[in-house]
Parts: C-alpha cells; sequence; structure tokens
C-alpha cells in the first residue's frame, strides 16, 4: 500500500473537534444568562461579599417609589406576610430583600420589620456584584 493510498483514507477529526469546542463554547456562554429572577427589574446597590445562591429564595422588591413586590406581584404592606408565606412552599426557602438603590433606608426598614413580625426569621438584602 503506497503513502498517498493511506493519506487519502485518513479521517480528518479537526473540523469535528472545532464544531464541538464551538458548541461547548456557545453552551457555557448560555449558562451564564440562565440565573432564575424572580423579582422586578431594580437598580440594585453593589456589594464587594456578593454570592449567588443556588438554593430555593422568595424575593421581596421595594422599587425606587416605595411600592412593595412579592415575586413580581405587586402587594400592600399588610399583606406582605401573607403573601410571603403563600409564596413559601419550601419552608427552607431563603427570603431575599431587594431593593432599588434609589429607595430609602425607611422603606427597607419597614419591609424587615413586617417580615420578622409575620414570623419570617432570616431575611437577606440582595446585592449586585461589585464592578457589574
Amino acid at each position: 500500500m503506497s503513502i498517498q493510498a493511506v493519506r487519502a483514507r485518513r479521517l480528518d477529526l479537526l473540523p469535528l473537534m472545532d464544531c464541538v469546542f464551538l458548541v461547548l463554547a456557545v453552551f457555557f456562554y448560555l449558562i451564564l444568562f440562565m440565573v432564575e429572577h424572580h423579582g422586578i427589574d431594580l437598580e440594585l446597590p453593589a456589594g464587594e461579599t456578593t454570592r449567588q445562591n443556588f438554593q430555593p429564595f422568595i424575593t421581596v422588591s421595594v422599587d425606587a417609589a416605595g411600592a412593595l413586590f412579592v415575586e413580581g406581584e405587586a402587594v400592600s404592606l399588610d399583606g406582605l406576610a401573607a403573601a410571603v408565606k403563600q409564596h413559601r412552599a419550601d419552608p427552607e426557602a431563603q427570603i431575599y430583600v431587594s431593593a432599588d438603590e434609589k429607595s430609602t433606608y425607611a422603606d427597607v426598614a419597614r419591609v424587615l420589620d413586617t417580615l420578622r413580625s409575620g414570623g419570617v426569621e432570616h431575611a437577606s438584602l440582595e446585592l449586585a456584584p461589585a464592578g457589574g
């Protein structure tokens, strides 16, 4: 068998590998944007110690005007605790309070106080990652 015959039968895997790496790169790029967002669109203040949560959670949002939302649904301050309990199917679900950076400290304090008096022991503040 001649060398030319061996080269003619050789399977070139380089284009296949390029396609596989391209699909992997697209997959990894898209997976970064598959973060579930429960609240409304807000301008969150940034923090240096933020980290991503992969546990079940419920988002309580306070917009710049002081309006309240639980999982994107508008609620009043009086109905806040009941709305959180309604959405809290998993008792281990964490409560995240996300407040627009233009909302007042008093609005956020009222939300935290209402949650605490409604039986929510732990609520965390949601922050945007620093520099992004």
